[in-house]
């Protein structure tokens, strides 16, 4: 492979290196959109939760149903399990899809690096190679110099 070819072959991993940088930035900048619009909308259904749980002690106390004690206290206390459950379902929710960007992030920062390393070895490998040329070339003239009293 000619030196040429090399510095082709290393641009092109390089370009692909970069590319999965640019990847890896938008997937960890999309975990933590993930997290930011997971907390808003827990916060919402925080609201909508209060709220439900408003709505059933005014229907009981219109009722005339104590809602401090006995089946009145049972299902306030009811709507917010219901409440609780609702919100770490909606949490972990978020927290996988955050985590599945998280882990594409991860990989494709991985992959970037191997592109990086195999750039590198594309130039050591064309620069070799067109050292070897250059050496050949030189023997092939008479003109490389001496080695241990040889004349090439």
């Amino acid at each position: 492979m000619n030196i040429f070819k090399s510095l082709e072959a290393a641009q092109g991993l390089y370009n692909r290196a970069a590319l999965s940088g640019i990847d890896a930035d938008q997937a960890a900048w999309a975990a933590q959109e993930t997290l930011r619009v997971g907390r808003a909308a827990q916060e919402d259904q925080a609201k909508k939760s209060r709220s439900r749980i408003g709505r059933v002690k005014s229907a009981l106390a219109a009722r005339n149903v104590d809602v401090g004690t006995g089946v009145g206290l049972d299902l306030v206390e009811q709507q917010r399990d219901i409440s609780a459950e609702e919100a770490l379902r909606m949490q972990n929710a978020y927290a996988a899809k955050s985590l599945s960007f998280r882990q594409k992030a991860s990989s494709a920062r991985a992959q970037r690096d191997i592109y990086r390393q195999a750039a590198v070895g594309q130039l050591v490998v064309g620069a070799a190679g067109a050292y070897g040329d250059y050496r050949f070339a030189t023997r092939q003239k008479g003109t490389g110099g001496s080695e241990n009293g040889v004349q090439f």
